[in-house]
């Protein structure tokens, strides 16, 4: 018999389990299509920040995320650019959420650092520079 799990413990589970099922295709567990990946990835992302709200020392940390992550996909929506390796040019807006910009991933660091900035001013450089190194590795 399976021990009990709080709500807490398995929105931690199920997010992380979407999140490195869905990842990029060298470390995927499973083969999806794009499609039900971005579903599986949006569930991850979401169970993790339910979690996180649940927790008054979390909150602002998974504001901060959901603010980052709803901005960008609403920019991704209206800009529609395409991924590098599927040519060049613009679709159009509102045709998919997975467009090449803006960064996700660049949103979100300088969306921590900004709280890290906040909580640990003395190594304000620090979290910038690492903010700016996750933009550069995005290009």
């Amino acid at each position: 018999m399976l021990p009990e799990a709080s709500a807490e413990e398995v929105a931690v589970a199920l997010g992380a389990f979407l999140l490195l099922a869905t990842m990029e295709e060298r470390w995927r567990l499973f083969p999806l299509s794009k499609g039900k990946r971005e579903k599986a990835k949006l569930v991850g992302d979401l169970s993790l920040l339910a979690l996180a709200l649940s927790q008054p020392e979390k909150e602002e940390a998974a504001l901060a995320t959901l603010n980052a992550l709803i901005t960008v996909q609403a920019l991704k929506l209206l800009t529609c650019r395409r991924r590098p390796l599927e040519g060049r040019g613009f679709r159009g807006p509102l045709k998919r959420f997975d467009s090449s910009f803006p960064s996700g991933h660049a949103a979100m660091a300088f969306a921590l650092a900004r709280l890290l900035n906040e909580r640990r001013a003395e190594r304000k450089g620090l979290w910038l520079g690492l903010a700016t190194l996750v933009c550069l590795s995005r290009v």
